[in-house]
């Protein structure tokens, strides 16, 4: 009777596991096996955007607007500079989408505030109920973006994303 074989696990390069089992250091694969990680997680983001975008078009809700309304669900009162610092775009950016959001009424900020410039933004109820209704179908089209891989490749990806962030599932 063999021992069971414990699956090896590649750490942060999980990705780099071949099909035999074997881990492998990005600094040994070969150059059809190595992929610029960059340019490998702009074609995955582009293709998650792409089907989100796709997937969100029934609701009119622009892919920029939803990701701005997914910040500020987890961060209420966040003002238009905590936003654009945490989407990764520019203040002017950002504050032609809560503009935009603020006017179909799906984020409310006040017009003045006691001290300073910036205006604390949060979801309106009509706002966090197109926000509930757009998470359905953003689960739909990350979930068809995945179909191709196993569950267990599901977690593992995900995990390992978590991993390079120093993020763990709570904070997500």
């Amino acid at each position: 009777m063999s021992p069971a074989r414990v699956p090896r696990v590649c750490g942060l390069a999980r990705a780099a596991q071949r099909d035999d089992g074997n881990c492998v250091n990005i600094t040994d694969m070969d150059e059809q096996e190595w992929q610029p990680l960059g340019a490998l997680m702009h074609r995955v983001s582009a293709a998650l955007r792409s089907e989100i975008a796709a997937a969100l078009a029934p609701l009119n809700l622009p892919f920029p607007q939803y990701v701005c309304m997914r910040v500020l669900f987890k961060n209420p009162g966040w003002s238009n500079a905590d936003l654009a610092r945490a989407i990764d775009v520019t203040p002017q950016s950002m504050n032609t989408v809560l503009q935009a959001l603020q006017d179909a009424g799906l984020v409310s900020r006040p017009d003045t505030v006691d001290s300073g410039r910036a205006r604390p933004a949060q979801l309106s109820r009509s706002g966090a109920a197109l926000l509930k209704q757009a998470d359905v179908l953003a689960r739909g089209a990350e979930e068809l973006l995945l179909s191709g891989i196993s569950a267990q490749q599901r977690r593992d990806f995900f995990q390992t994303l978590r991993d390079i962030t120093g993020e763990d599932a709570t904070t997500c």
